[in-house]
């Protein structure tokens, strides 16, 4: 989860740097390639990608050679029952942050699905007594709200419905979630700033259709002077949500809303973002794959043979080990006279080696790629460095696992040999 996270917040920081690189103009004029809302969002959802090729299994196509270490005894079957269950992890120190943008975000929403409204003739609008600019509700409402003496202003209210029809404040809401599970960070809060922008010169360019050039430069005077943002400073804090006040403070973004409203120019997407978007497509598939790759438990194709396996010994003490990670399953035995017996088994732990094998099967530069506490590890490589492979025809590099199981007929029977393991 954590290595998911950590490349989804590297590659939203890549693709935002890409996307700048494509924004900017080399003809001099503002904004001339800046792109339509589904492009934006489209490099918002190429941020997730390698972050959930991280969490699809993956079986690959052999067996992994794998050494299993009895124990003599078993555990109990719930973890919540074992003294010294760890429940702390780096996860809670990630997501309770999180979790804290996440709450502002939802309050803020909340506060806007109160805000008080009396119905107009028209269904889909409703007039405002509070000190709020123009603004789509989400659902469940799913209302526009003009505050009071713009309600005759058709420009306002056709760039409203526009973002009703698109359902972009439904969409606003999702992408400010998201942006507050990744902690805000750089790369993925300038997408969805700039996804922002974009729709809002998608409701302006709806609301001027059609209109004459007077029509334009009132509406323009109309989002510079009645909506200037330092008369709605207070409220601005609580609008998550599309508006069609000029929120942003940046001089570009604003200089570019108004360009297009006075020179009502399309603000198509250029054919180097088509090329551009496609390039950071092949690419975040080939990250993923990568990220996919780059498992500790990758090996060749023919996993390689033993003729000797040693088993090693069980450690006498694994203080703070994390019961989370312990594996428990049922195995089962044959009977003499027929039929089966199901016993008990619980995996405590695990170690990944990889290693060199010769031409003779000896085993060189044996190391630990991973595992689920140091205690394990000098055990499992003092029996890996008396393990024989079967000859090569040429040398080649290895991975096996070694697993320390406990296996009895009851769950009782382990509890002691397990807290004398953990304490």
């Amino acid at each position: 989860m954590i290595k998911a996270l950590f490349v989804i917040h590297v590659w939203s920081l890549f693709l935002a740097g890409f996307a700048w690189v494509l924004q900017r103009d080399g003809n001099g004029k503002l904004g001339g390639n800046f792109p339509v809302p589904g492009i934006w969002l489209g490099l918002i959802y190429l941020c997730m990608v390698p972050g959930i090729f991280s969490f699809v299994p993956v079986d690959p196509p052999y067996d992994l050679p794998s050494l299993d270490v009895v124990g003599t005894s078993l555990a109990s079957n719930a973890i919540g029952d074992l003294p010294g269950s760890a429940s702390f992890s780096l996860l809670w120190l990630y997501f309770l942050p999180a979790s804290a943008f996440v709450t502002q975000t939802l309050w803020r929403w909340i506060k806007l699905q109160r805000l008080p409204a009396n119905p107009t003739d028209d269904p889909d609008v409703y007039i405002s007594s509070q000190a709020v600019p123009p603004l789509t509700l989400s659902w469940p409402r799913r209302a526009i709200l003009i505050p009071e003496g713009l309600d005759g202003a058709k420009g306002l209210i056709a760039h409203e419905k526009t973002h009703l029809k698109h359902f972009d404040a439904e969409l606003t809401l999702l992408m400010l979630v998201l942006r507050d599970l990744l902690w805000r960070s750089p790369g993925i809060s300038y997408l969805v700033r700039q996804w922002r922008l974009s729709i809002e010169l998608r409701a302006d360019t709806a609301a001027m259709k059609n209109c004459s050039k007077d029509e334009r430069t009132a509406y323009a005077g109309l989002l510079l002077n009645g909506l200037h943002p330092e008369k709605f400073k207070k409220d601005d804090q609580a609008l998550p949500c599309p508006t069609a006040h000029l929120t942003s403070t940046r001089y570009r973004s604003v200089k570019m809303r108004l360009k297009h409203i006075l020179e009502n120019e399309a603000h198509a997407r250029k054919m180097r973002w088509d090329y551009g978007v496609c390039l950071a497509t092949l690419l975040t598939v080939f990250v993923g794959a990568v990220s996919v790759s780059a498992s500790p438990w990758e090996q060749d194709q023919d996993p390689v043979k033993f003729v000797k396996r040693v088993p090693p010994t069980f450690p006498k003490n694994c203080k703070g080990l994390d019961l989370s990670t312990v594996e428990r399953s049922f195995t089962t035995t044959n009977l003499p006279k027929g039929g089966e017996k199901k016993r008990h088994r619980m995996i405590v732990g695990e170690v990944v080696h990889s290693f060199d094998v010769r031409t003779d099967g000896t085993l060189h530069n044996l190391k630990v790629v991973s595992s689920n506490h140091p205690c394990f590890e000098p055990h499992s490589t003092a029996a890996m460095k008396k393990a024989l492979a079967e000859p090569q025809a040429e040398p080649r590099e290895g991975r096996i696992i070694i697993k320390f199981m406990y296996i009895d007929d009851s769950p009782e029977e382990i509890e002691e040999s397990l807290h004398a393991l953990i304490k």
